[in-house]
């Protein structure tokens, strides 16, 4: 099984893209960003949005029926959101995590937010791109 052995014998070959994997069917699906193609089209009344995958369409309805299934586990908190990276991210506004650390030698900076560190670098070390290691905390649905 590929699973226990980590082998990605299915690549893209999109230009610039060096996505790989290890079922065929994924690899089908992720072709469809370089496409264009959004087959899963939102039913909802009024609504145009429409996805390439099955499961980020199944995500966004939860903003219609305002379901949100992931709550904050943190006594006497009452946040809840359709996503648990939304709650993960909520959660420094109780802990104070910095999570987001700068890795330019001799800076110990550190941000509860992506987008902080990345001002940050910007700001004071110019660097213009910069890819965090942590789970992205803004996320759009």
């Amino acid at each position: 099984m590929r699973t226990h052995t980590g082998e990605k014998p299915y690549v893209c070959d999109w230009p610039g893209c060096e996505w790989r994997f290890a079922i065929k069917g994924n690899l089908d699906e992720h072709k469809r960003v370089h496409a264009g193609e959004k087959f899963f089209i939102c039913d909802w009344p009024g609504c145009t949005r429409s996805y390439t995958q099955n499961s980020h369409l199944r995500r966004h309805k939860l903003v219609h029926t305002e379901e949100k299934p992931f709550a904050c586990d943190w006594p006497n908190c009452n946040y809840r959101s359709v996503r648990s990276c939304d709650v993960a991210n909520h959660r420094v506004t109780h802990t104070g995590e910095k999570r987001f650390v700068c890795e330019v030698v001799g800076c110990e900076k550190a941000f509860t937010r992506g987008h902080h560190l990345r001002r940050h670098m910007l700001t004071n070390h110019s660097i213009e791109t910069y890819e965090e290691n942590a789970e992205a905390d803004e996320e759009v649905i």
